[in-house]
């Protein structure tokens, strides 16, 4: 599978910017014709991770596409730290709120 120029260059930047590159280099994004979500992440225990993006954001505009890598950013992130982990718990509120005090919604929101 092949990554989407376009969210792969702000996947990197922003893993450089506020993951301290941390998350996988080669993780694997793209536009993806999701019915019932917006985005969604899958990290597999050999290491690659897959962010997929609903076409219908990318329809609405960059902000929508670039807040959602950011919060599918955060699950991988979440995932790779090895702390109890539910789909928004508590480690992923907790992870969310660091990138907004670091700017990352600046943009977007």
């Amino acid at each position: 599978m092949k990554s989407d120029r376009g969210l792969k260059a702000f996947y990197t930047w922003a893993n450089r910017r506020y993951f301290k590159s941390r998350l996988p280099p080669d993780a694997v994004l793209v536009y993806n014709t999701l019915r019932r979500r917006t985005a969604m992440s899958h990290y597999f225990d050999c290491g690659l991770a897959v962010i997929e993006v609903s076409k219908a954001i990318r329809a609405i505009g960059w902000k929508h596409v670039a807040m959602e890598v950011l919060h599918e950013m955060a699950h991988v992130s979440v995932i790779l730290s090895d702390t109890p982990r539910g789909v928004h718990g508590k480690n992923f509120q907790r992870e969310m709120k660091r990138l907004a005090a670091a700017g990352a919604f600046e943009k977007y929101w």
